[in-house]
């Protein structure tokens, strides 16, 4: 699978990598509605994801905060920017 070889390659260079959660994208039946948009099936999840990626930036960030301070940013009551949806 490419993208855990890219994952493989990336740890062998020491590049920060997020290890949870992990998210392997395969284009099938509900990933994308007929507009093209995110699958409703989808949503959900690659939100969540997102958030835990935003979170894990801010973290690995030089002179960040602590990592919970930073998650705890996160109310997933509001809509950011970042989302998907």
């Amino acid at each position: 699978m490419a993208q855990q070889h890219l994952r493989n390659i990336l740890a062998c260079l020491d590049m920060p990598t997020l290890g949870q959660p992990e998210a392997f994208i395969q284009a099938r039946d509900g990933l994308f509605d007929e507009a093209g948009n995110i699958g409703a099936d989808s949503k959900e999840f690659l939100q969540n994801w997102m958030d835990q990626y935003i979170a894990w930036v801010k973290c690995t960030l030089p002179g960040s905060v602590n990592k919970t301070e930073t998650k705890n940013e996160l109310n997933h009551d509001e809509r950011r920017d970042t989302d998907i949806l």
